[in-house]
């Protein structure tokens, strides 16, 4: 076995990783193979082999580097905090890369099982009876768990629409992760997760919950989704993406009683048409603490507007999204985002938005762009993401015809809007195509920013960067913005 200072290590699935290790790390049932990495028992009965019931000597020396610089190599193997930190891709990425990283020697172990086990991701109930059982066998561990991701992810081709509950999940796992803080539930078109009663009692069982992520989910009522939120004293973040609900309407009365409300400072509304939820959070949280607001125009046009209001000046942070099938009715009604009131947008120094419309962007960009209150912001982003589909009615288009993604009358509004006085502060604008264009044209077609010398267009460098979900344009590029593709 390599030494810890062995020179010329690669700790990659590929190269490192025996061809038995390479399924997907982040399903614990499956590392059942590697239980000399995680120590998960295969069964009840062998709990007390498990290394970890006997302590091991570790010698962390090394001829060439003390072991601090292999555990910052270990460290820098896994995505940072606040950039997809909780994405079960993002989880079973890094999970491959950290059990190679376990296996290469005894000196990386521990450091390598601690971000192994800091976000799991759970698909099946018997994972999660394995995860629960390793817990209660070594309770040091269950202080490392710091993000539980529950998804669903099995397809049954022509079968009728499927709910799956999560009371099993979490009647599991209660009580058994003191310092959790991320929560995530992910269903699918075909299968929803359902919350009733029982499933929220359990996540209140969980006291430091700070961040929330629902994700094809229904609910009986938006109420239900409000005992959800409030069961979580200490929630900050919430992201709702196709959230339904059986039954329409809202009506506060039916929340139970609250001491205090909540002071969430980070919301994502992903196709929620429903202005019910935007009720809600205005009748549960107090905006002053909003400092972060990503919504699509579904949800602009469904109240959005209000939660701007709402934030007032405490928002910082603003990404807007709009949609094609979301929107195409709404053209005329898009002018209610309005961003007067948050005149500290200047602090976040970044408005972004992201657009996959057929609506043309010059019907609703520089409409958003003229509310802009303050003039200390200094850069401004749009990325658009259209591409995709129109290339799919073309496959020989390896690069682009001009303006197909964009107009010259749509880069004509915004170079128009940016060229304000209130941008005068201006330091960067950065236009994102997701697919190979010609760049030139469009460069000629913001002749005032392009003179001021803070027009930068990038062009997809790669026509797969999008990856494979075209369902979820808006997560696409969060995911590759946090990748580098996009910067």
């Amino acid at each position: 076995m390599a030494m810890a200072g062995s020179v010329g290590v690669k700790p990659r699935p590929h190269h490192s990783t025996p061809r038995r290790f390479l399924g997907r790390m982040s399903d614990i049932g499956t590392i059942e193979d590697a239980s000399v990495v995680l120590s998960v028992p295969s069964s009840v009965t062998t709990d007390t082999a498990s290394p970890l019931a006997s302590p091991t000597t570790v010698d962390t020396s090394s001829p060439i580097f003390p072991i601090e610089v292999f555990e910052h190599i270990i460290d820098e193997c896994c995505i940072g905090e606040g950039e997809g930190w909780y994405d079960r891709e993002s989880i079973r990425d890094d999970q491959e890369t950290l059990l190679a990283c376990a296996l290469t020697c005894k000196a990386w172990l521990p450091r390598s099982r601690f971000h192994i086990l800091r976000r799991v991701a759970f698909s099946d109930t018997s994972q999660v009876f394995k995860f629960a059982h390793l817990l209660d066998a070594h309770p040091d561990m269950a202080n490392l768990v710091q993000c539980l991701n529950v998804y669903e992810e099995r397809a049954y081709p022509g079968r009728a629409e499927y709910t799956w509950h999560v009371f099993a999940f979490l009647m599991m796992l209660t009580r058994r992760m003191p310092v959790l803080r991320s929560l995530v539930f992910e269903g699918t078109d075909i299968h929803n997760i359902s919350f009733d009663h029982r499933s929220i009692i359990c996540i209140s069982a969980f006291p430091a919950i700070t961040s929330l992520s629902l994700s094809n989910a229904k609910f009986a009522s938006v109420a239900h989704l409000g005992r959800l939120i409030l069961s979580i004293p200490a929630l900050r973040s919430l992201a709702c993406s196709e959230v339904r609900f059986w039954k329409r309407g809202f009506d506060v009365c039916d929340l139970p009683p609250q001491a205090n409300r909540l002071r969430l400072t980070s919301i994502t509304l992903q196709d929620c048409p429903n202005e019910d939820v935007v009720n809600l959070l205005l009748a549960t949280s107090t905006g002053e603490h909003f400092e972060s607001l990503d919504v699509d125009l579904f949800a602009a046009y469904y109240g959005g507007s209000r939660l701007l209001r709402h934030s007032g000046q405490g928002l910082r942070t603003l990404r807007m999204y709009a949609d094609g099938e979301s929107i195409k009715d709404m053209t005329q009604q898009l002018s209610p985002c309005d961003l007067s009131h948050n005149i500290n947008l200047k602090l976040s120094r970044e408005l972004i938005i992201n657009d996959t419309a057929s609506v043309p962007a010059s019907v609703w960009i520089p409409k958003l762009l003229r509310t802009v209150a303050t003039s200390a912001m200094q850069e401004v982003t749009v990325n658009f993401v259209k591409a995709r589909w129109m290339a799919s009615y073309s496959l020989e288009w390896k690069i682009l015809p001009p303006y197909i993604l964009l107009s010259e009358d749509d880069c004509a509004a915004i170079d128009g809007a940016l060229s304000r006085s209130k941008f005068a502060r201006l330091r960067k604008f950065r236009l994102t195509l997701d697919w190979h264009v010609d760049v030139e044209p469009y460069m000629a077609c913001f002749p005032r920013l392009l003179r001021r010398g803070i027009l930068s267009i990038d062009a997809g460098r790669d026509s797969s960067m999008f990856g494979q979900p075209m369902r979820y344009p808006y997560y696409s590029v969060r995911k590759n913005d946090r990748r580098g593709h996009l910067k």
